[in-house]
Formats: structure tokens, sequence, C-alpha cells
């Protein structure tokens, strides 16, 4: 493994360790990265610098038509020894996008096998990732089989299910998982959720003085049970892919501002100009996809 690169992705667990950052998300898909994570865990572990019990460690792993729940069993106990630990505190299903993939989780019995894995405490609790359709979703989080899922859900839209459901997007899978007492992990709150990273000088424009474009895609999730007034729902986790230690700065900023007595009001107010600027820009038909007056984005 490059050294340069695994210096690098010592410093950026070490920061977001000491800067309050607990949930490390990876998968099988992600190139080498279980491996690279998990060798730099264990440095970590061996000089102290952070405990096992400090993290809450996700990985996922896909499946296929012809995954047999031999094959499945031996996939995720090759992910965890690549991780270097134990057991993982996350197991998703990755890419559970269409019918045909619920399909083969059931028929294929391989629900059975992740089940199987929790009981042996190699799992501490199963989710699935989706980019699908909210129909898709909804019936998957609806088989009450799973403690959470990873969900595209941004005030910019929803991704593959903007414009989609009932009330548009996947607010009301977030309402149902809600319910369900799932776990919420928001997959890409700042490349998908509108390339938050690299924002165009008209949205810093209508975002600031009160917040960069990053901060203000994440308050605008920790202020989500204040926003939805049906069902008070609220995602729990907001990844980041840092490719530095500094990419961490906005998120974590964001986060310690939650409860800054100014902070609603601050989110209300830019929530308010982006929803007058898309309007005159799009129209209020394609504003639909947003939310309904139920869910009020201002």
């Amino acid at each position: 493994m490059d050294t340069d690169c695994q210096d690098n992705l010592i410093n950026i667990i070490t920061y977001a360790v000491s800067n309050g950052i607990n949930h490390i998300e990876t998968a099988m898909g992600y190139g080498s990265s279980e491996l690279q994570i998990g060798d730099e865990l264990q440095t970590l572990f061996k000089q102290g610098e952070i405990k096992r019990d400090d993290l809450k460690l996700q990985t996922k792993g896909g499946i296929s038509a012809t995954t047999t729940p031999e094959a499945y069993r031996s996939s995720i106990l090759d992910q965890i020894r690549r991780l270097n630990v134990d057991y993982v505190d996350l197991f998703s299903v990755h890419g559970m996008n269409t019918w045909d993939h619920i399909d083969w989780l059931y028929n294929n019995k391989l629900i059975d096998v992740i089940k199987k894995l929790k009981k042996e405490e190699k799992i501490r609790n199963i989710g699935f990732s989706t980019h699908a359709q909210a129909e898709v979703t909804s019936s998957l989080i609806a088989r009450g089989d799973f403690d959470y899922l990873n969900l595209h859900h941004h005030f910019f839209g929803d991704y593959t299910a903007s414009g989609d459901g009932l009330n548009g997007g996947n607010i009301d899978n977030v309402r149902l998982a809600h319910k369900k007492d799932m776990g919420i992990f928001i997959i890409s709150p700042y490349d998908k959720g509108g390339r938050l990273y690299a924002p165009s000088n008209k949205l810093r424009d209508l975002t600031l003085p009160e917040f960069e474009p990053i901060e203000f895609g994440s308050l605008w999730l920790w202020h989500h049970s204040r926003m939805d007034t049906v069902a008070q729902s609220q995602p729990h986790t907001i990844v980041c892919g840092a490719a530095r230690p500094s990419d961490l700065d906005q998120p974590i900023y964001a986060a310690l501002n939650v409860h800054d007595s100014q902070t609603a009001s601050n989110v209300d107010a830019v929530a308010t100009r982006l929803k007058q600027a898309m309007v005159q820009e799009l129209g209020a038909r394609t504003m639909q996809g947003l939310g309904t007056k139920e869910f009020r984005i201002v």
C-alpha cells in the first residue's frame, strides 16, 4: 500500500476521532479501502490512540442473482477480516436498487445469512443501502428486517428518487424508517446532494453570510425533525467523503453549532432564499420534488 496514502488516511481518522466523529463507513466495492482502513485501525488500536469500542464501523457488500448463502457468508466474513476486527457495528446489503435485488435477497435466503451473523455477533446491526426509486425502498423498509438504511435525502432533492413518491423524493421513506425506529444514514449529502463541496458562485451568494453551502446542507438535515411537521423524522448520521483532514472542518463546525440560539432562524432564512431562487429559475411545478406544504423546507 502507498505510504503517503496510508499516512493521509491515518491523519484523517485521527483528526475525525479527535473532533468527535466516531463512524467510519466503507464497502467491499470501494477498491482496497477495507484493507487500508483495517491496517490503520490496528495501528491506532495498538498505539492506544483509539479503542475499538470508540468506533462505529460500517461496511457494505452487494449480491447478485447467483449469490449462494455459503458464498455470501464467506464474503462477509472476508470483509470483516480485511477490516482487521472481530465484528462490524453495521453491515449493509449494498445497492438494493431494484425489485430484482429484493427477490435475490429473499428468494436466495441471503437475508438469513445476515441474520445468523447478527446472532453470532459478527454483525451488530443489519441495514441496506439504496439508490432506488422511492417505492422500491419503501417496500424493503416495510419488511421490518433491518435496523437501519443508507438513503439519499437532501435539501436539493433525493438523487434517483427526486420527484418520486407520493410527496416527492424520499421524505416518505425517511418517515417510514423513523416510524419503524430504524437508523437513517444519509448518503452523499455534499456530492449527490448538490455538489456542495464545489458550489457555484450563485449558490454561495444564496447561503452566505449565514453559512457555507456544506454547513447549510448539514444543518438542514440536523434540523430535520423541526422541519418535518408531520412526523418529526430525523436522520442520525451524515457521511463526508474526506480526501484530507480539513475536508471535515465544515461538517464538524455545523455539528457543533446545531443548538446555537441563532442557528434555527438562520437555517430558515437560507432555506427561504434558496426556495425563492429555485422557484424563480425552475418554476413552482419543478419544486414538487423538494417537499409538500406538510414538509416545510422553510
